[in-house]
């Protein structure tokens, strides 16, 4: 799960390990789920073969604080932050139920914390007058300074981050609803205790007619948070029947309605005042919105070996086209898919560029997202080999091929991927043929592959390192 990063500011960790009360530290349950990050990503294999021991040690820290309120209290930042490093490790082992308890356990942390009611980005002292009613009170000690309440920002974002993630891959849906998040997106680090000189970003701000991405300082994370949570609520929309009618009922609503009135503020377009009601989310303006907003640096590759930028590109473009396949899909076998194909086929040629050798962070994410159009792509296949469209069908199993075989290279190195890779070909008969079908299509085809054949978990990797 490479799009789920724990920042923290890295002067205040070191002025906090050096403090001479021990209660001032960093909590021993984090420090350890640091070094079993590390060690992760270790090129040493004495050290990659400490993982499991300092994950138990982590563990057993991390529940050995939680029996003590004034522990949890006290730490509660260093705790939250220590169960998404836990998290993305078991995410990375194929651990998928200790993962799910994990990343609930730290949403509940945060909740605990009220990190998702921090109102602005200098509000040092909390919840203003306006929500002193409705508020529910945080368990943390009040924030000492700008630091304190950008570590508690930052670590916010990493949870929901891991939340939305593990929704995506799974379609289990996400612990906390975003609708209710008054928190802003996070800022610069350097921007925190300065005057402001732009408003605060929120994420509901996407669904009010008025979005705006920011100041074009403004850091790479916030965009890719917005971007998975409308992948996620695109898929929760087309999969999730109690999402039921109400996404259309903002468009409903006279065209120059305030975004005030949308987000239940009194006061300002802006979430800080909380929610009067859960707002009914207009999904399909919100991306493309989103998209016209975008930065021009997620919009066009670089050279191919520019490998952060392309990185950026690649996964900001796949991701927006995943979730516009979504809404664009019919959910059927009987009617063509076209609007749903033309995305998939931009996912394909994004992994076409991958597989001509540009550089490309390894990004779970990506792999879940190839896996989504893969089942797209076959259910389309057998729709156009069974009305007898042939040619049609060839093409668009030479686009599924391409995703599996990127998918296999995956594989070598994920213990993760290996798992999902082998569910899918077995089950991708199950989960594309219509129940009520009387004449099965046959799965493999010129894909080569059944739905009985089993995908082998290669070894690991040249350097053994399970990469997400």
């Amino acid at each position: 799960m490479d799009s789920v990063a724990v920042e923290m500011n890295i002067s205040r960790f070191y002025e906090r390990l050096a403090a001479p009360d021990p209660d001032d530290r960093p909590h021993l349950a984090l420090l350890n789920a640091m070094f079993l990050t590390v060690s992760k990503l270790s090129p040493l294999e004495h050290v990659r073969a400490q993982e499991e021991e300092l994950f138990i040690k982590s563990e057993k820290l991390f529940k050995s604080a939680l029996r003590d309120m004034v522990v949890v209290t006290n730490n509660t930042v260093d705790l939250v932050q220590c169960a998404v490093l836990m998290s993305v490790w078991l995410w990375g082992q194929c651990r998928e139920a200790e993962a799910f308890f994990m990343t609930s356990t730290a949403c509940r942390l945060s909740l605990f914390g009220g990190f998702e009611q921090i109102s602005d980005s200098n509000n040092v002292k909390g919840p203003g007058e306006s929500l002193l009613v409705q508020a529910r009170g945080s368990f943390c000690p009040p924030m000492r300074d700008a630091v304190e309440l950008a570590d508690r920002i930052y670590t916010f974002w990493a949870v929901i981050m891991l939340d939305l993630t593990g929704s995506i891959a799974t379609g289990i849906p996400p612990n906390i609803d975003i609708t209710t998040i008054r928190t802003p997106l996070p800022r610069p680090w350097v921007e925190y205790g300065m005057e402001p000189q732009t408003e605060d970003s929120y994420l509901i701000d996407l669904f009010t007619p008025k979005y705006c991405s920011g100041p074009g300082n403004q850091n790479e994370w916030p965009h890719f948070v917005r971007a998975t949570a409308l992948l996620q609520l695109s898929i929760a929309k087309v999969t999730d029947s109690r999402q039921g009618t109400p996404w259309h009922d903002l468009e409903q609503m006279p065209p120059n309605t305030p975004s005030s009135f949308v987000l239940g503020s009194s006061k300002s377009s802006s979430a800080r005042d909380g929610f009067r009601r859960t707002p009914c989310l207009d999904l399909e303006g919100a991306v493309e919105r989103f998209a016209a907003e975008l930065p021009p640096k997620f919009k066009s590759l670089g050279s191919i070996n520019s490998s952060h930028q392309n990185s950026l590109v690649i996964m900001m473009q796949t991701t927006l086209a995943c979730i516009r396949m979504y809404l664009a899909d019919t959910n059927d076998y009987t009617s063509p898919n076209d609007a749903a194909l033309y995305q998939a086929r931009k996912i394909v040629d994004m992994a076409k560029f991958v597989e001509s050798g540009a550089p490309l962070i390894p990004n779970l994410c990506l792999y879940v997202m190839w896996i989504k159009t893969i089942k797209l792509l076959t259910r389309e296949v057998k729709r156009l080999q069974h009305i007898g469209e042939v040619l049609a069908a060839t093409s668009l199993e030479s686009d599924a091929d391409t995703l599996l075989k990127s998918l296999e290279s995956a594989a070598e190195h994920s213990p993760l991927v290996a798992s999902t890779l082998k569910t899918t070909l077995q089950s991708v008969r199950a989960a594309t043929l219509p129940v009520q079908q009387e004449t099965p299509i046959p799965v493999a085809d010129s894909l080569g592959r059944t739905a009985d054949s089993e995908y082998n978990s290669p070894l690991q990797g040249k350097n053994g390192t399970p990469c997400l």
